[in-house]
């Protein structure tokens, strides 16, 4: 038993953790190294934003939002079509259609997006859920707009009858 034990040892020794064939040390399985600054030795490491989210909703919980179509709010509006796209256009099977808006901008102290649902598209200040996205410090949100957008959308489609003030959340760059 002892010379089994010590040839599968010495086959292990000589065949299994020293060189491939080309005398070259085996490499260990480091994550690819995708920096560009020069350091080889360090790895990429996602960025994300502290972000203070406040919403108020005004939608009733008897109302199936899965069911209403969204229509840009102002068609001209980039961010208005693209947000209503990301909800969902009105097709026949919509039972509502209603029209959501977008815009950005900010203070001496931060930097905001502002989303909103209207239930038509007057200039009636009434809404059914309005949403705030609020950089706590200086640092502009303008890196992370898809992503907000997207945090939005799943949002309005998952929780949509939900009050918030000033919840953290952090968004991935």
């Amino acid at each position: 038993m002892k010379k089994i034990i010590i040839t599968l040892f010495t086959i292990f020794a000589l065949f299994g953790c020293a060189e491939d064939e080309k005398n070259q040390p085996i490499p260990l399985p480091y994550p690819q190294d995708n920096n560009t600054g020069g350091d080889n030795n360090t790895n990429n490491i996602d960025k994300y934003y502290k972000v203070l989210l406040s919403c108020i909703s005004n939608i009733s919980t008897s109302d199936n939002v899965s069911t209403w179509g969204f229509e840009p709010y102002n068609p001209t509006n980039y961010l208005h079509v693209y947000i209503a796209d990301k909800l969902g256009r009105p097709s026949i099977n919509s039972k509502k259609i209603v029209y959501v808006s977008g815009d950005w901008g900010y203070t001496s102290l931060n930097f905001f997006y502002n989303f909103n649902i209207y239930d038509n598209n007057t200039a009636d200040p009434s809404y059914l859920h309005q949403m705030t996205f609020d950089s706590p410090d200086k640092t502009s949100l303008s890196s992370i707009e898809h992503n907000i957008i997207d945090y939005y959308t799943k949002f309005i489609k998952t929780e949509p009858y939900k009050n918030l003030y000033e919840h953290i959340i952090y968004v991935k760059e």
